[in-house]
C-alpha cells in the first residue's frame, strides 16, 4: 500500500477454518479501511490470502505452502515475498519484547466483537 493503489472497496481473508488471526486481521482491515471484509477458508497452512479489491483492481498477498507469499497486483508483474509462518516459540517471544500496551491488536479486538455479534457466532 506504500504505492498508489486506488479506494479499496472490500476485501477478504482466507484461512484455514476456526483460525483466530484470521478473524483479528479482517476486524482489523475492516475498521482500518472502512469495508466489509469477507471471511473464507481454505485448507491451509493458517492464513492463505487477503485480497483488496480497489476501484483500480485487485491487490492480492497469497500464501499457500506457509513460507513463500505471492504479491499480486492488476497491471503489475508478481512478487515472490518471504512470509514464513511463525511458530508459537517465535510469537511468544515477539510478544514477551514488547511489554507495553499492544493498541492494535486492541483497537481490532474492539472491532471483532460487534462483528461476531452481527454474524450470529
Amino acid at each position: 500500500m506504500d504505492q498508489p493503489c486506488g479506494w479499496v472497496t472490500s476485501a477478504k481473508v482466507t484461512a484455514e477454518p476456526h483460525y483466530p488471526s484470521a478473524e483479528l486481521l479482517a476486524a482489523w482491515l475492516s475498521e482500518r479501511l472502512e469495508v466489509e471484509v469477507e471471511r473464507g477458508t481454505s485448507h491451509g497452512p493458517g492464513l492463505t490470502e487477503v485480497r483488496l479489491t480497489t476501484d483500480q483492481g485487485d491487490i492480492t498477498v497469497s500464501r499457500v505452502d506457509g513460507r513463500v507469499a505471492t504479491l499480486s497486483r492488476t497491471g503489475q508483474p508478481d512478487q515472490t515475498v518471504a512470509l514464513a509462518r511463525r511458530g508459537a516459540s517465535q510469537a511468544l517471544a515477539e510478544e514477551l519484547r514488547r511489554l507495553d500496551a499492544d493498541e492494535t491488536y486492541a483497537s481490532a479486538a474492539r472491532h471483532l466483537g460487534p462483528l461476531l455479534a452481527g454474524s450470529g457466532a
